[in-house]
């Protein structure tokens, strides 16, 4: 199962449907607050038959939508350009219409006043074409007064500008609703694939729609008259099908959170008290799946940056140190020069001796500097000699800190790996800010620091096990949750979750089953035999004024088992 797969058919048979509700639930409410938790979405909290009802509007790429929601999202301290404009003219205005265009655009009138308090109307046009995707806020003329994102006259053919006359995207496309245009449209094929052909002529609708048109008519393969009208009827169905015994709103959970305005053949539907209410489910999931991988992408690409950064250093170390083996070549020729004071005449470049620090007593050259005395030639290379020592030590230290580093930042990307679209996210982000591989702008102060986000939590045959999800987690759990007396498990010799048995004497199944968990949320979870070490709590110590999450063991017993997740045992 991919985490961010979701089939929903986000297409104007879906969408008019879905607007048309809109229409019937909003219609005369007032809107009380407008926000904009993220750069692309839109929310007005809008008061209706006493309540208060969240509509979200997103020009996300990857999960654009219109529909009511009652998730929550934190809102920025500034807002963007385009909140604070909406709010100027839609704070205290009235819902008037939710209406769907031809394509997938849904035009939102609301009737407010103007700066000289005169009544007037206002449009927010949605239009939700995946990378295509825009809000577009117009007067009552349809002249744009601001857009979520604009498009200038040399960048399209239909600009969208502050002061331009708004124009919906036309496509020269077939309405699902012309019954005899789809008719014909149908008759004129002759390919291999009725539904691919459909799905690139007929308006704003989606092949999975398409192929659910095709099995409701019968469709068996051979194109003629009959077939042509069934097709036709149930795509002019479909598009009225808002208010019809049809209009069936349907959600399922496999693959993953889907929404249907009537339940599709092939999925596992169940009823839904609104369409909104499904889409909402669907939306909000395929949103924050999105939204994760977004965000794990960038951490995932400070991470890989911050680790060739480590690698680097310990290139340079490696270099360093290769140069401080030469270090005591430097204090054999100083102690050379000084032994052989009186063959150095003034203005010599060179000393020709034989090296008696050497078993075999070779003869060896020494370059001399003409202008100095013997002494002061042998306190060079003794000074040098005393550089590369204390180099030496330093480097050493500094390669060390490189290298615990580099393992840090394997560790954090063997977490990003199995990343859910969760709070612990901004753990990992935290951890990369506290060692440099984040920098916050230079106008943006440190945020105030969070407790961990949760870690997994299983049960198994009465006993409570958890496991972190990343470092911050893990000290957390090891040092804060757990007691001494409590099992503590880990990968050997790997980066992984530590996993804690909430029990002093865990029967073996339950160690066998918390070790199989171990070696699940490790970078060893591949393998099929994995060996897993376990010991009392008492036992794991912190490495002191080292990296979150870096520990050491003794007294512990190794287990080898199959790496299992064992999901369905999450509490």
């Amino acid at each position: 199962k991919k985490l961010f797969e979701v089939f929903m058919p986000s297409d104007l048979m879906t969408l008019r449907p879905l607007a048309l509700e809109l229409n019937d639930v909003l219609s005369g409410g007032k809107v009380d607050k407008v926000n904009m938790p993220e750069t692309d979405e839109v929310r007005l909290q809008i008061r209706v038959g006493g309540e208060n009802l969240v509509l979200t509007a997103s020009a996300n790429p990857t999960s654009p939508r219109l529909h009511l929601t009652k998730t929550k999202k934190e809102n920025p301290m500034v807002p963007p350009a385009f909140c604070m404009h909406l709010r100027k003219y839609l704070i205290s205005s009235t819902v008037t219409s939710v209406e769907p265009l031809k394509d997938r655009v849904v035009k939102i009138t609301f009737s407010g006043r103007n700066e000289l308090k005169d009544a007037t109307c206002y449009h927010l046009y949605v239009e939700i074409m995946n990378r295509y995707s825009n809000l577009v806020f117009t007067d009552e003329n349809d002249v744009v007064t601001s857009a979520l994102k604009t498009v200038g006259i040399e960048d399209s053919v239909r600009p969208v500008m502050s002061g331009l006359k708004y124009t919906p995207p036309v496509q020269q496309k077939v309405n699902p609703d012309d019954f005899e245009a789809v008719k014909s449209l149908i008759l004129s094929f002759s390919g291999d694939s009725l539904s691919g052909f459909l799905t690139k002529r007929l308006n704003g609708v989606a092949k999975i729609t398409v192929e659910e048109i095709l099995k409701r008519a019968d469709f068996s393969g051979e194109v003629n008259e009959q077939t042509a009208e069934r097709i036709a009827l149930w795509a002019q169905k479909f598009w009225n099908a808002y208010g019809t015994e049809l209009f069936c709103p349907s959600k399922t959970e496999v693959p993953a959170p889907d929404f249907f305005f009537t339940p599709y053949d092939g999925f596992d539907c169940s009823p839904c008290k609104t369409l909104n209410e499904a889409a909402d489910l669907a939306f909000s999931y395929a949103d924050k799946c999105a939204r994760t991988k977004q965000k794990t992408k960038k951490l995932v690409d400070a991470a890989t940056r911050f680790k060739d950064k480590c690698l680097q250093k310990i290139e340079l170390s490696d270099k360093k140190l290769s140069e401080c083996e030469k270090a005591d070549e430097y204090k054999v020729k100083g102690d050379l020069i000084l032994a052989n004071v009186w063959k150095v005449k003034k203005g010599d470049e060179v000393l020709s001796t034989e090296n008696w620090f050497d078993p075999s007593s070779p003869l060896v050259e020494i370059k001399l500097d003409g202008r100095l005395t013997p002494g002061a030639n042998a306190n060079k290379y003794f000074q040098k000699y005393q550089k590369l020592k204390r180099a030496k030590s330093v480097t050493e230290t500094q390669k060390a800190e490189a290298e615990e580093l580099l393992d840090y930042a394997n560790g954090i990307l063997e977490a990003l790996g199995r990343a859910e679209p969760d709070k612990s996210l901004s753990d990992v982000e935290q951890e990369l800010q506290n060692v440099g591989a984040i920098k916050l702008p230079k106008n943006q102060k440190k945020a105030k620091k969070e407790p961990p986000s949760k870690p997994y939590v299983y049960e198994f045959e009465g006993v409570k096990i958890m496991a972190g999800k990343n470092n911050l987690q893990n000290e957390a759990l090891t040092f804060k949750t757990a007691s001494p007396s409590d099992v503590w498990l880990h990968v050997k010799a790997e980066h992984g979750s530590h996993v804690i048995v909430f029990s002093s004497a865990p029967p073996e199944s339950v160690l066998t089953f918390a070790a199989e968990i171990a070696a699940a949320l490790s970078s060893a979870s591949m393998s099929d035999k994995v060996e897993v070490d376990f010991t009392k709590r008492k036992n794991v110590k912190k490495i002191p004024g080292k990296l979150p999450g870096r520990v050491t063991y003794a007294s512990q017993t190794t287990l080898v088992v199959k790496p299992d997740k064992h999901q369905t045992f999450l509490v």
